[in-house]
């Protein structure tokens, strides 16, 4: 799904006039031009939404046909559109697609990325719970950890389980675009403490030119919330935290898969 397009520009200082500064000339012309695509996972399929969903009989149904229609056909477009039109983000990390270009003559650098953030607590209103059939979080190039006050981007490496975050991405890495020669990202964001909206930011410079780009979700934040945790036998998510609770996927044994309300004070996740 394309989801962000970036449009805001900021540019850095030039010394000379306006009138006289190729500098700035050049300025008006986007040193990068950004799409986004937010991923979905079947095998990453937790979400939570702030309020409480009561889903319809009918609304469980037109869920679970794009999801098993976006599994067969490998477009889950459709899907992650129902779940979020009924409020719901996906649950500890987001991964996203970021395909970057130039329209510029000159060969543009990409100095750093960035996450403009805003976060707080996690959202508690309902968890739809579909527990992962593979790795934990989704797999990226790039990682930020979103409980850091200032996210920058960093590497992913493989782990026992999960890819861990490890250094600065752009202390070691540089990357150059030229006209009609794309490159693209794979965005991992994360967050085991909060619920989170941000904004990407691309940095880059040519010809003494500075600007950041700024990527988002067709004009709205991108969001993802931590699950909220405790003890039991399913210790994430906390289901006794939230208003509301359906299980789907190998959760639901007694269904076809499809989203099934159960009791928050009683249900355990088994």
């Amino acid at each position: 799904m394309i989801t962000g397009v970036a449009q805001k520009l900021v540019d850095g200082d030039s010394q000379a006039s306006p009138a006289t500064s190729p500098a700035r000339s050049a300025a008006k012309i986007p040193l990068v031009t950004a799409a986004a695509r937010v991923l979905e996972d079947l095998d990453q399929d937790i979400w939570v939404a702030g309020a409480p969903v009561d889903l319809t009989p009918a609304r469980i149904a037109r869920i679970q046909q794009a999801r098993n229609r976006g599994g067969t056909q490998g477009d889950l477009h459709d899907y992650l559109s129902g779940m979020t039109q009924v409020g719901a983000v996906k649950s500890d990390g987001i991964a996203i697609d970021l395909n970057l270009a130039t329209r510029s003559a000159s060969q543009v650098r990409v100095d750093r990325i960035r996450l403009a953030s805003q976060c707080r607590d996690p959202l508690a209103g309902t968890v739809f719970y579909s527990p992962p059939a593979g790795p934990a979080m989704p797999i990226g190039k790039i990682g930020f950890d979103l409980d850091s006050p200032a996210p920058v981007a960093r590497k992913l490496v493989d782990g026992d389980s999960e890819q861990k975050l490890g250094a600065d991405y752009f202390a070691d890495n540089v990357q150059y675009l030229k006209k009609d020669d794309g490159f693209a990202y794979r965005v991992v964001a994360r967050t085991s403490k909060h619920y989170c909206e941000f904004r990407i930011l691309v940095d880059a410079s040519a010809d003494g030119v500075s600007q950041t780009t700024t990527v988002d979700d067709q004009g709205r934040p991108f969001r993802v919330s931590a699950l909220i945790c405790g003890d039991g036998p399913v210790p994430c998510p906390k289901f006794s935290a939230y208003r509301r609770v359906y299980s789907g996927g190998v959760a639901n044994a007694d269904g076809n898969g499809a989203w099934t309300a159960k009791d928050p004070k009683t249900y355990n996740g088994l």
